[in-house]
């Protein structure tokens, strides 16, 4: 899975790119999981690759968390075609389907992000998303990938079980309901929301990431203890796409987003 931007920062060729046989493009828009500062790290590199490599015959518009539709709705939203690919867990956009407890965090627990690959690629996973998703009208899954793990970054110290009871916690949704069982409120909010959050006393913290992603968007700058040892050791996420809008591309560049991704 690699890197994405804005629709500036993430490469969108412009509206007018020209199309082969005078035919236009196709055009995408494609929403991430991440907010500005992270989106370019987790899908727009390579859809910026992916535009110049379509040659103006398909063009992707990558829009950052929340800023087409809330996160929690954004499964809801490609299965409508209000947009047609998104990057995400499959547990914070609400996927319907029953392998969804087991992205992002929590109970999966990866040790480290390399088991992600491992597990979908060579112990039956993928097999078993494709399934899983095959159910699902509207909606094809692509692939899964992983990144940073997820920690504890608090305004306040945790140095025992007792030290979780009554934080305000911004963290994923299944991983927030087994914190619960340690006196943990998990909050839910939008992205871009979470820092300022902090700052005015609304969370005692953040448990939806490792400690790039808490120095890249500002959480380490309104938190004062970091956690050590993690929620899980790896993320697990994906690439989705509408199935209408996926069937209408091309094979050549069916393939060329797969490779790109």
């Amino acid at each position: 899975m690699g890197g994405c931007g804005g629709k500036t920062a993430g490469g969108a060729a412009p509206a007018g790119a020209a199309a082969k046989k005078g035919e236009p493009a196709i055009r995408w828009r494609l929403q991430s999981y991440a907010g500005p500062a992270l989106n370019p790290w987790v899908c727009g590199d390579a859809i910026k690759e992916f535009n110049i490599a379509a040659n103006g015959e398909m063009v992707i518009d990558v829009y950052t968390a929340d800023e087409l539709v809330p996160q929690g709705e954004m499964f809801q939203a490609l299965q409508k075609g209000t947009i047609d690919a998104c990057v995400s867990d499959d547990d914070s956009m609400a996927s319907p389907v029953d392998v969804a407890v087991f992205a992002a965090y929590f109970p999966l627990a990866a040790r480290y992000g390399i088991d992600v690959d491992v597990l979908w690629n060579w112990y039956g996973l993928n097999e078993i998303w494709k399934e899983a998703y095959g159910e699902i009208k509207g909606v094809t899954w692509l692939s899964q990938g992983s990144w940073d793990p997820c920690n504890f970054a608090t305004t306040k110290p945790i140095r025992s079980l007792k030290d979780l009871k009554g934080l305000r916690i911004y963290m994923f949704p299944t991983g927030g309901q087994f914190m619960q069982r340690f006196g943990v409120v998990p909050v839910s909010m939008p992205y871009e929301d979470v820092q300022m959050a902090i700052q005015t006393g609304m969370l005692d913290g953040v448990s939806w990431s490792g400690i790039t992603e808490d120095y890249t968007v500002g959480w380490a700058d309104v938190c004062k203890y970091y956690l050590t040892n993690p929620v899980s050791g790896g993320w697990s996420g994906g690439w989705f796409v509408n199935t209408k809008a996926w069937e209408k591309v091309p094979p050549h560049l069916q393939q060329l987003f797969k490779l790109t991704i």
